[in-house]
């Protein structure tokens, strides 16, 4: 005997389509710099956001941030790179959207002064995945939903960016930005920084070098 999916009851469907979600989500890694997410082609939405309306109600649920990708474009300055990034997005130039799970996604940050191509999105898998992210950006995200995610500096961008000469401020700004995450991730980053046995009397006087 045959019978179609939309015959049976909606709360058996329901647990159908949620047991699906399930199986198809993994955990990912993205990468944020001044609030903003660089998608990359792991960031793709789930396929059941576009089977029907029951399963796109049930992955809506284990991706609960949705966030606007756009066009990027790369500024020619420090503070054109600081305008864009409170810069409201044309509408032109919009691309979809991005979907995170605070309960499945971890969130890498790099510091604001950081060129991206000093950070861990050097190790995606293909080329392709990084175009895709240094060409597009999402909307920022507010302080609150940073928030929900677990976060991590990106070590790389931190040990590239600490090889340069850097002054008291410097360091004083760097300290600020470790001082955001929790303290596994703090003492972590000062083991790391200690590690590179950066001789400077900024580094001493900020840091430290026990």
């Amino acid at each position: 005997m045959s019978f179609r999916f939309n015959q049976l009851p909606t709360e058996l469907r329901l647990q159908i389509w949620s047991f699906a979600v399930q199986a198809d989500a993994r955990q990912r890694r993205f990468i944020e710099q001044n609030s903003q997410v660089f998608p990359t082609l792991d960031l793709v939405a789930s396929p059941f956001f576009s089977v029907n309306t029951e399963s796109r109600e049930i992955v809506r649920s284990f991706y609960p941030v949705r966030l606007e990708v756009y066009r990027r474009y790369e500024p020619q300055s420090e503070e054109a790179a600081a305008a864009a990034a409170v810069a409201v997005a044309h509408p032109a130039d919009r691309r979809g959207f991005i979907y995170l799970s605070p309960k499945l996604d971890d969130m890498v940050s790099v510091y604001r002064r950081a060129t991206l191509y000093d950070s861990e999105l050097t190790l995606e898998r293909s080329e392709r995945s990084k175009m895709t992210a240094m060409l597009h950006r999402t909307v920022p995200m507010s302080e609150e939903t940073r928030r929900l995610f677990r976060r991590r500096p990106d070590r790389w961008c931190l040990t590239r960016y600490a090889s340069l000469r850097l002054g008291v401020q410097d360091w004083t700004e760097v300290h600020e930005y470790l001082l955001a995450f929790d303290d596994d991730e703090y003492h972590s980053a000062l083991r790391l920084l200690r590690s590179m046995r950066i001789n400077t009397l900024g580094f001493w006087q900020v840091i430290g070098w026990e």
